[in-house]
């Protein structure tokens, strides 16, 4: 029992959270100002995420005789809604709720969190970047802030701001040539199967990245990231790392070169902020990429989740070209007010 609620621990909170609390409304201003519609979409999915590496809360819907229907998952971001949206005609859309993930929870991460999403039709991830932008800097003014702050660096929102592809980040921050472990296969997830793994675990290796011999090239990859690149991205302004190994981005589209997809994620002190994608709208490319990862989720886990027909059925209507993005408020809040835990954003705490 954390005994959130006694006032002594509270008032130690309380700064943090009218922050939070101004923090949303500058976040709302921006948007509402950019002619973007706030909308809300159900929590109950049948496919909660399409992330190998994500675990949903699952649940079960009963009917009026109590006995059960079907299994349904609480989501873990409101993602497949908001495109159907776009489907159904909306050109600019955002909405800020509560997303659920199990098997999460540190400093940096809570199984209960919210997130904003925004989607625009008719655009890329460039467009995305461009609102990432004008939306750090819209809010440290409303807020009175020039910088954000984690882990001891200032990151300022006003000044020029790091854009470096995944490749070079790993050539700049890490020495390690990404390219040459990456197969050329047009592939989605076999893509990373036919990468050269026992190379890329010996370059690993060599850095002093926290690899094992049994991991895949993608554990890897992600052991290098969060050793050797993330703590240098955001350190003065804020980072833009983009253009991943396709095998990461299952809900992008490729980039010219196919071993890479264009997904990028904002960092802010060596913290992940959010994480965006030029969005696939090709149903039956998508249909394929969510069977394999629901496979290698079964492989790796011993879990998956069924597909959302819905969801495919409407890339199959046709879904406009787009760019889409989820970010976490809650790190954004630590972010403004200097916080060091989560725990100090959430009004309640950590479940």
């Amino acid at each position: 029992m954390s005994n959130w609620w006694m006032p002594d621990k509270f008032s130690k909170k309380r700064p943090h959270l009218e922050m939070r609390a101004k923090l949303l409304s500058a976040i709302r201003s921006y948007f509402d100002a950019q002619d973007f519609l706030e909308v809300e979409t159900p929590i109950l999915q049948t496919m909660p995420c399409a992330d190998m590496h994500i675990h949903g809360f699952a649940t079960t819907l009963k009917g009026l005789d109590l006995q059960k229907e079907r299994d349904l998952w609480l989501h873990t971001s409101p993602e497949f809604e908001m495109k159907q949206l776009l489907v159904a005609g909306l050109p600019k859309i955002y909405q800020i709720c509560h997303v659920f993930r199990n098997g999460e929870g540190s400093k940096r991460h809570s199984p209960e969190f919210t997130m904003i999403e925004w989607y625009r039709a008719n655009s890329g991830y460039e467009d995305i970047m461009a609102d990432c932008i004008g939306l750090l800097c819209h809010c440290a003014t409303k807020l009175g802030i020039q910088y954000y702050s984690y882990n001891g660096h200032q990151c300022d929102p006003f000044g020029d701001w790091e854009k470096i592809t995944v490749a070079n980040a790993f050539l700049k921050y890490a020495g390690i040539d990404l390219t040459s472990f990456m197969s050329a296969t047009d592939a989605h997830l076999s893509a990373a199967q036919a990468n050269d793994t026992k190379g890329f675990y010996e370059a690993a290796k060599k850095i002093g990245a926290p690899v094992r011999d049994q991991d895949t090239w993608d554990e890897i990859f992600h052991a290098v990231m969060a050793s050797k690149i993330e703590p240098y991205l955001g350190k003065t302004s804020p980072a833009i790392i983009h253009d991943y190994p396709v095998s990461m981005a299952a809900l992008s589209n490729r980039c010219d070169d196919p071993r890479f997809a264009k997904r990028f994620e904002l960092y802010i002190g060596g913290l992940e902020m959010a994480n965006a994608y030029d969005e696939l709208t090709n149903a039956v490319e998508q249909r394929k990429r969510f069977k394999e990862e629901m496979a290698a989720k079964h492989a790796m886990y011993g879990e998956r989740y069924p597909l959302d027909e819905d969801f495919l059925a409407a890339l199959e209507q046709g879904m406009p070209p787009s760019g889409g993005i989820a970010l976490g408020v809650d790190r954004l809040a630590m972010t403004a007010s200097n916080a060091g835990d989560i725990d100090d954003v959430l009004w309640c705490g950590r479940p």
